[in-house]
């Protein structure tokens, strides 16, 4: 168990691309026609057991990362659905109203139903029995192989950064009449690749020059965790040497757990680099302002990005730092700590860790001069790319998102794949530009079919499809996949000929009638 990640004391820095994370489709909705004495339009995301794992709304009680995945997509889903012109009767406009139903239950988290708050949204008993929106939010696991976005899109982010701070967006792409996206719609289409100089910002916000950083180092408040703890305890020694670095015109450590959620936003937009180590105190961070520098610290073996790539996604750069070690051997360590390789839970213990104690041993020094450059470049060309209305892209790399059957195989007992043929795969399950994706093969449509999640450039594809034909395509695909009830079979070759059982969790197909 061991020998599978090097000890050797260097650190991997892995930029985080925009372009590689699946997202969610908003458009998959049950509609439900308005009669003439209706005079609310609702748009209602539906929390169901269907369509959303039972057990992430369950943890969504307490653990706020958990429950931020409803808040967020929720809001892209109320944002998508208004932005088409509302429908006049009798020579008004029907009011179009947000809401959330659950039928598991409301409890969430504060943070969750603060944020709800913040948006206007509440809370039905009852389902409309006539003129609404409905979609079920789906959820999905975060493992190597299994990313998912948790806005639609950019501008989303954006929207909501406004509203919890309480000050109106800039005039321009992204602001009240002209927020948009790649669906277009009744407002003017735009995204963080739009050539608009104010694209992302509020109002009172400046551009930056990347010249006096502002840099915080984002400190884990109260934990409900045992053991070492995910806080990096050299995190003030790394702020000394930064407050002495070049280019660097203040360093601090933050805390934001004790703050209300507008000051939180201030906070956080008001740093051009924000170091971190994996945790729920970076759940604002998808907020951030565009060209923000985001750094996680994480466990080798714990290769979950979520924070990085939701910051890439919103317009941020965005980078993950491990114990150096090659790609496939973390991906490995990763599948086996989170129990998806059959092995016993004594062979796992040293790789279910998200604790500390796995970088404690990591320098300051060694932090700052491995970490500090790429960062700041990184920000710098964001800056530079912003001005000349282009969108900064990281490259493709080579960490596999859209999904398959058991994440590359890896799972498999005894199966052995080599770091080089890992990546390769990895790459056709990438949502990277660069990557070999193929929207009509069976993978896409497998995983499609498990929450209406897919690539942006294949979302087009399968909106043509109704959601009796994606389901069927899902079948047709785990069959030619071997997959038996959403896992790959273990029964050999004569598997494919069975019948599998293949769950289609669209967010239309939530049981209403």
């Amino acid at each position: 168990a061991t020998g599978l990640i090097s000890r050797v004391m260097s650190l991997s820095v892995r930029p985080v691309s925009p372009s590689a994370f699946p997202v969610f489709d908003t458009s998959r909705t049950v509609e439900l026609k308005c009669l003439a004495p209706d005079r609310v339009l609702w748009h209602v995301c539906i929390v169901s057991p269907t369509v959303a794992d039972k057990g992430s709304w369950a943890w969504a009680r307490h653990a706020i990362g958990h429950a931020a995945e409803f808040v967020f997509k929720c809001f892209s889903f109320w944002e998508a659905a208004m932005e088409t012109p509302g429908e006049r009767i009798e020579g008004e406009v029907r009011e179009k109203r947000r809401a959330l139903y659950s039928s598991i239950g409301q409890q969430i988290h504060p943070f969750g139903r603060q944020t709800f708050n913040a948006t206007g949204a509440v809370w039905l008993k009852e389902l409309p029995l006539s003129c609404g929106k409905l979609w079920a939010v789906p959820t999905r696991s975060l493992y190597p192989g299994h990313g998912m976005l948790h806005f639609a899109r950019p501008a989303h982010a954006a929207r909501l950064a406004s509203l919890l701070s309480r000050t109106p967006l800039r005039r321009g792409c992204g602001e009240a009449s002209g927020i948009g996206g790649n669906e277009g719609g009744g407002r003017a289409a735009c995204s963080n690749r739009s050539g608009d100089l104010g694209w992302g910002l509020l109002e009172g916000e400046d551009e930056r020059d990347g010249r006096s950083l502002r840099v915080g180092w984002l400190q884990r408040g109260p934990t409900r965790h045992s053991g070492a703890g995910r806080s990096y305890r050299h995190s003030e020694e790394v702020m000394l040497h930064l407050r002495a670095a070049v280019g660097v015109g203040a360093a601090e450590s933050f805390y934001l757990h004790n703050l209300n959620l507008a000051t939180q936003v201030a906070v956080i937009r008001n740093l051009d680099v924000i170091f971190t180590t994996h945790g729920s105190q970076g759940v604002v961070l998808p907020l951030v302002r565009p060209c923000t520098a985001v750094v996680v610290m994480t466990h080798v073996c714990y290769l979950l990005d979520q924070l990085a790539e939701y910051v890439s996604h919103v317009g941020g750069v965005a980078f993950f730092v491990h114990k150096s070690a090659a790609l496939g051997d973390v991906l490995r360590c990763t599948l086996h700590g989170i129990n998806d390789d059959g092995q016993p839970l004594s062979y796992r213990d040293e790789y279910a860790k998200r604790e500390a104690d796995d970088f404690d041993n990591i320098t300051a020094a060694l932090f700052v001069a491995e970490v500090l450059p790429a960062v700041v470049a990184a920000h710098r060309a964001c800056l530079a790319n912003r001005r000349e209305g282009r969108m900064y892209d990281m490259p493709n790399d080579g960490i596999p998102r859209l999904g398959g059957p058991r994440p590359l195989g890896l799972g498999e007992p005894g199966h052995r794949t080599s770091p080089e043929s890992i990546e390769a795969h990895a790459r056709e399950l990438n949502c990277h530009e660069s990557a070999a994706l193929n929207c009509s093969g069976h993978i896409a449509a497998y995983e499609y079919a498990l929450g209406a999640v897919a690539c942006e450039r294949c979302l087009h594809h399968f909106r043509q499809l109704d959601s009796e034909e994606v389901c069927a395509r899902a079948q047709a695909a785990a069959v030619a996949l071997g997959i038996n009830n959403g896992r790959a079979s273990k029964r050999g070759a004569n598997a494919r000929a069975t019948t599998p059982r293949v769950s289609c969790r669209l967010p239309d197909r939530f049981g209403h009638t």
